[in-house]
């Protein structure tokens, strides 16, 4: 905007001194009245446009800059600044083609013969001088007005790096409640036996295993380390903890009145050693059944 806008308004200087100069130079003629009027016409119509494409361009910037602003919560004197900016620049842009449009209405009802000649020349000559008079003012208008556009983007630029470099959440932030095992960091796996807790006897310890179908033991209470469960994942009724080592019945069912047995002896009866372990006497020698 900062470079061709200045071109702009020298074009419409050259426009306006133009008009100026075959008004001056004119006969009087009804053809050199007749050009002038044409020429008159040009002039006020680019003229305007050239006035309104200022306006345009503050509107539009001015509000991308208010939002900017306002959204990123930036230091207040850049809106008082965009404010004082927007009071240099519409009043030239908005009275000067006035100014200019009044003359040509005025020179019609010159040519009409309705009005002085007299009076179409102070407006020309007003209106010429207003206009020749804020082309300047306007071109420091939108120089101004870029310097602070790139103002606004600094410190737009600013304000959302720091927004990047904001501390992370507290440690414990990310932590969600989870039924039943309590807060776990979010992304951690849940364990997979979680829902193998025994309903009775609360977690099993690190290395017991558990039943053969994954059947939960409602009866017995913590098993040792080691400790082999039922075979086909019934619970011990009458039990209770059995020492280390010591294999359960092959069917998973009580030896009544066994009661607890020496180490290294299989368990009575027709029953196999349990998950399938190998029981070796205290001589080295496996125990038959």
């Amino acid at each position: 905007m900062s470079l061709f806008y200045p071109a702009l308004c020298a074009l419409a200087s050259a426009a306006i001194l133009a008009t100026l100069v075959q008004a001056v130079l004119g006969d009087g003629s009804p053809g050199s009245v007749g050009r002038h009027a044409i020429l008159g016409i040009l002039t006020t119509i680019f003229v305007s446009f050239v006035h309104s494409i200022l306006m345009s361009w503050m509107l539009g910037l001015g509000k991308s800059q208010k939002t900017a602003i306002l959204e990123f919560a930036l230091d207040p004197e850049l809106m008082r600044e965009m404010r004082r900016i927007k009071s240099r620049g519409f009043p030239m842009a908005t009275f000067a083609p006035l100014a200019l449009i009044a003359a040509g209405l005025i020179g019609g009802g010159v040519q009409a013969g309705s009005i002085s000649p007299l009076w179409h020349q102070v407006a020309v000559a007003v209106a010429a001088l207003m206009n020749l008079l804020a082309f300047p003012g306007q071109v420091r208008v939108v120089r101004d007005n870029e310097r602070l556009m790139r103002r606004v983007e600094e410190e737009v630029d600013r304000a959302m790096w720091m927004s990047r470099r904001s501390p992370p959440p507290p440690d414990g932030a990310n932590l969600v409640e989870t039924e039943g095992t309590g807060p776990i960091r979010q992304g951690q796996a849940e364990s997979p036996n979680a829902a193998g807790v025994a309903s009775g006897g609360g977690p099993s310890p690190e290395g017991a295993a558990g039943s053969a179908d994954g059947e939960e033991s409602t009866g017995a209470g913590q098993q040792p380390p080691g400790a082999a469960g039922s075979a086909d994942g019934k619970e011990s009724t009458g039990a209770g903890q059995q020492p280390p080592g010591i294999a359960g019945s092959a069917d998973g069912e009580e030896s009544p009145g066994s009661g607890r047995q020496p180490p290294g002896i299989a368990g009575a009866g027709p029953a196999a050693e349990a998950s399938g372990t190998s029981t070796q006497s205290p001589s080295g020698r496996a125990s038959t059944p």
